[in-house]
């Protein structure tokens, strides 16, 4: 009976000390500058589970200089970096069928990798400018005009 209570103690221990460090490195990210909540998918690629569709966890992003980073998971960060060559298109307005989780007319950019491969990445329409970052031309199409105040 004893070993049982060391055990689920220390397996505890473990557990809550991974959670402090996942909130830890969560809060050292997010300070790294304008972040904004993300998804991305690579089109041209297939899942593991056959679809070509949008993953169902979003993670956080930011730019650092030209390059993207994504950081996904909080007990089990996973962080990749993106080096952009290119914008593929302009960022464009999706719908939350297509898009769960970032609002109800989430952002998409298409951007050409250094590789060669095509990455979109998606964020809620009000983290436009900072979802751009360094291709700020590409969002100028996705803003939309501003109406005229009769006076």
């Amino acid at each position: 009976m004893p070993t049982t209570w060391i055990v689920l103690s220390v397996l505890a221990a473990l557990w809550c000390g991974a959670a402090a460090a996942g909130v830890f490195g969560y809060v050292r990210f997010r300070r790294m500058g304008p972040t904004f909540r993300a998804k991305v998918r690579f089109p041209d690629e297939q899942r593991w589970d056959g679809g070509h569709g949008w993953p169902r966890r979003r993670g956080r992003a930011v730019w650092v200089h030209d390059v993207l980073l994504v950081r996904q998971g909080l007990t089990l960060p996973r962080t990749a970096a993106l080096a952009p060559r290119a914008a593929d298109s302009p960022v464009r307005t999706s719908t939350r069928q297509e898009l769960t989780r970032l609002g109800a007319h989430p952002a998409v950019f298409a951007l050409l990798l250094d590789d060669g491969r095509a990455v979109e990445v998606a964020s809620r329409e009000r983290d436009l400018q900072v979802l751009a970052g360094p291709f700020v031309t590409a969002a100028i199409a996705a803003v939309p005009p501003r109406s005229k105040r009769i006076r």
